[in-house]
């Protein structure tokens, strides 16, 4: 069975503000503009701020469902009916006409081949995964006297990292055709 994520948008922000204070860690910033604090993790955000980033929240939203809508020949009421974040099983997405065809990684690469034109034998290059936002986030910290910021994954990543980067699983990892 396979899950299918909807059209949606999300906007995020840490506010390490209350773990800081709760280590006894105090911080001062210095900014330029209301807003160059915005994403700032050591600060908490305004409601001016929490309106600029809904706004451009919905803005992304809108703009990707005109997308999905002019892409997969959809109305506005079979977009709303998708929209907000919906996550579908396989099969209920296929009828609802949020996916073209069933199919894994390999599917996908001769998909790819033959939409772009590819004729023949090609390399098919599996890049080591993305690292995950919390991951990339985690590290920012390392070394720096914030071990509290490591995550089970980040340190589960550390522990079983080999030199056979062969071994990632496909399906998470970006796809490039050589």
């Amino acid at each position: 069975m396979t899950i299918t994520g909807s059209i949606g948008a999300v906007s995020a922000k840490f506010d390490l503000t209350n773990t800081l204070k709760k280590m006894g860690v105090g911080v001062e910033t210095i900014n330029y503009g209301k807003n160059a604090d915005i994403f700032s993790p050591l600060s908490k955000m305004t409601k001016e701020q929490r309106d600029v980033l809904d706004g451009l929240t919905e803005h992304v939203y809108k703009d990707f469902t005109a997308k999905v809508m002019m892409s997969r020949n959809l109305n506005d009421k079979e977009i709303d009916n998708v929209a907000r974040g919906r996550v579908f099983s396989g099969l209920d997405a296929n009828g609802l006409k949020l996916v073209d065809e069933f199919g894994g990684i390999l599917k996908a690469y001769e998909m790819a081949k033959k939409e772009s034109g590819i004729a023949g034998a090609s390399n098919l290059i599996i890049l080591p995964r993305q690292k995950s936002p919390f991951e990339v986030f985690s590290e920012m910290f390392e070394n720096q006297g914030f071990d509290a910021f490591l995550s089970i994954d980040s340190l589960l990543s550390i522990l079983t990292k080999s030199n056979n980067k062969n071994k990632i699983m496909a399906k998470s990892q970006p796809v490039y055709i050589n």
